[in-house]
């Protein structure tokens, strides 16, 4: 609880820093896999609206960075 005190002090409120650290672990997980953020951000956003609950996985970093590897 003091932590997450302090954290809010740097990221404005608790809202700030929960959203930081969403982001902060989004990039660093594509950064392990080696794909692009903005490239996986852009094609998983562009393709969710379309997607069945069952495809979801599919846009999954992991599994996302594997088709992309299969393509090239």
């Amino acid at each position: 609880m003091a932590l997450g005190g302090k954290n809010c002090v740097f990221w404005g409120s608790e809202t700030g820093g929960h959203t930081a650290a969403i982001l902060t672990r989004f990039t660093a997980t594509c950064k392990r896999l080696g794909i692009n953020s903005w490239l996986y951000l852009k094609d998983v956003l562009t393709r969710l609206p379309a997607c069945s609950p069952e495809q979801l996985p599919a846009l999954l970093p992991d599994a996302w960075a594997a088709v992309q590897v299969a393509a090239n």
